[in-house]
């Protein structure tokens, strides 16, 4: 999105005011709860929506941190309890435990498909 409204403000299809507006209103739209995959500026890949800032890694990266899934996720299951589930620094061990019980379903799933 930002790519495209900066070759139409380059081509003086759109201003530089015109742009701003159209990318506030699409940053409006987008629920900040959803992941979202863009291409960097450096032709790298973007993953939104995980935390403040996107996670940037080239796709060599990602390939390979992909094929390392297996592993997190058996880490993540063996150490469930240790590890911290809610982003929130000032979240309540109760918050913690809510959220560890909702993902490991999803932990233990992925896991069995992963090594199906």
């Amino acid at each position: 999105m930002e790519q495209e409204l900066f070759k139409k403000v380059s081509n003086g299809e759109l201003t530089i005011e015109e742009a701003m507006e159209q990318l506030r209103i699409s940053k409006q739209k987008r629920p900040d709860n959803k992941l979202r995959v863009t291409n960097g500026h450096k032709q790298n890949i973007c993953v939104y929506g995980l935390q403040k800032m996107p996670v940037t890694l080239y796709a060599s990266q990602w390939v390979k941190l992909l094929a390392f899934s297996p592993v997190i996720l058996e880490y993540i299951e063996n150490n469930a309890d240790e590890l911290k589930w809610d982003k929130d620094d000032n979240a309540t061990p109760e918050s913690n435990e809510e959220i560890k019980q909702k993902m490991m379903p999803l932990v233990h799933k992925i896991s069995d498909l992963l090594n199906a």
